[in-house]
């Protein structure tokens, strides 16, 4: 919105007018109280954006996932006094309540997929000598061969410990501690 002087109007009287800058929206529903809702449900929800405070992020990364984090409470766990049910039931995006477990396991999912992400493994026979090794491929790097498998059976058992060290629920032990 923007402000303009009626040409009716005194000099000295400004009045709102609504106009669309893309799309085609409802008028009614052009408001700036929509997102100053927003902000202000943001700050009341979350201490780093709370005014005249040390709780902050220090990497823009750490403050993009609270943000992140805060949407996914707002809008699948938390039902809405005037809605009844969740954002996300109303839209038609779920058709359950979810809780703060199906927020983690979603983030568990999306970690595994993310360390996961295009890798391949190629079991070869050792150029030189008996015994096979694994080509490691990944989308991002290339990582050395592993060398020293004397059967095709012990490089798959090799490949599947380290399938298996980024599956949700299952946890290193070095992590778990």
């Amino acid at each position: 919105m923007r402000k303009v002087r009626s040409a009716t109007a005194p000099r000295s009287a400004l009045v709102q007018k609504k106009h669309r800058v893309i799309g085609v929206p409802n008028l009614k529903h052009i408001s700036t109280s929509f997102a100053e809702r927003q902000n202000l449900t943001m700050r009341m929800h979350m201490r780093r954006f709370t005014r005249l405070t040390n709780a902050f992020s220090k990497k823009l990364e750490n403050h993009a996932y609270a943000v992140a984090l805060h949407q996914m409470f707002y809008n699948f766990t938390r039902i809405h006094q005037t809605l009844r049910v969740t954002p996300a039931m109303a839209a038609g995006v779920t058709d359950r309540l979810w809780d703060m477990a199906d927020i983690v396991k979603v983030l568990e999912d999306w970690e595994a997929d993310m360390a996961t992400a295009g890798t391949t493994y190629h079991v070869e026979r050792d150029p030189i000598g008996e015994g096979f090794h694994i080509r490691i491929q990944t989308r991002y790097r290339t990582t050395p061969s592993r060398f020293g498998f004397k059967t095709v059976a012990d490089a798959e058992a090799f490949i599947e410990a380290q399938r298996a060290k980024h599956r949700p629920g299952r946890r290193r032990k070095s992590e778990a501690a």
